[in-house]
């Protein structure tokens, strides 16, 4: 149990910046292993940032409480996702051949593909919090955090390693450790905060989530050959997309009584 609890703790040093004991030991093996409690670091993250916009509306109006939910989502993570995302964006909007997609996600500037992609993906953010009913808000950003992290590390457990070259690379190490136990716990965790929500979510959420992977691991392993760093972060940050836009459509369907 102490064992876990620790791999648990180096999950939220490793993929946070939420603030853990400094005695924490991080080796390797805990490293790699924390992979499992991905999803549940989005637990944190999705309920502090519900946190910063339920404070914000207290004293502002809308739409400063929705500005500040997305802050708290960007400063909890350092950005981690948003970052792979845009160079994600970059390599695949402007490289035509594996190499050049490569090398261009490699860089860590960014180019114009990602600032466009980023800006995109935080208006999205934007308008679809903004729809979702306040009552229900707090159980979209749970699922939508838990969710999305599963489905970006399930691909480690699916895809190979794009840079079969890289051998250090921390997820290159993650793809070739990657273990049936990981899986089964990022499964259940995934899983199991969908009960949290209405009972048709238990059949939306995955389903969207098995579509946009399908589809995205597709697109990759034909560009690529496999999955990178800043394809986690894109997988990441396009199911949480889907898991908003089905908490949005679900307001709007109830709000015109069409169901």
């Amino acid at each position: 149990m102490r064992k876990e609890l620790l791999i648990f703790v180096t999950a939220l040093k490793t993929y946070t910046r939420l603030p853990v004991p400094v005695t924490v030991n991080m080796t390797s093996d805990t490293v790699k292993q924390s992979i499992r409690y991905f999803p549940l670091a989005g637990l944190f993250v999705g309920g502090l940032s519900y946190l910063a916009y339920w404070l914000t509306a207290q004293i502002l109006p809308s739409p400063l409480p929705v500005i500040s939910c997305i802050i708290a989502m960007v400063l909890l993570t350092g950005a981690f996702h948003e970052d792979g995302f845009a160079d994600f964006c970059d390599g695949f909007g402007g490289g035509f051949d594996r190499e050049k997609i490569l090398s261009i996600m490699k860089d860590s500037r960014v180019g114009t593909y990602g600032a466009t992609g980023l800006i995109l993906l935080l208006l999205f953010k934007f308008y679809l919090i903004s729809s979702i009913a306040p009552s229900s808000l707090l159980v979209a950003l749970l699922i939508a955090h838990v969710v999305s992290r599963g489905a970006a590390a399930s691909l480690i457990f699916f895809m190979p390693y794009a840079r079969e070259n890289d051998a250090t690379a921390r997820w290159k190490v993650l793809s070739t450790d990657f273990s049936a136990v990981n899986l089964a716990v990022i499964s259940l965790s995934s899983l199991a905060i969908l009960f949290l929500a209405p009972f048709q979510f238990l059949f939306l959420v995955p389903a969207v989530t098995i579509v946009v992977g399908i589809l995205f691991s597709a697109y990759i392993k034909h560009k690529i050959g496999g999955y990178t760093g800043d394809c986690l972060g894109a997988m990441q940050c396009l199911v949480e997309i889907g898991v908003y836009v089905l908490f949005s459509a679900n307001n709007y369907l109830h709000s015109t009584h069409i169901f």
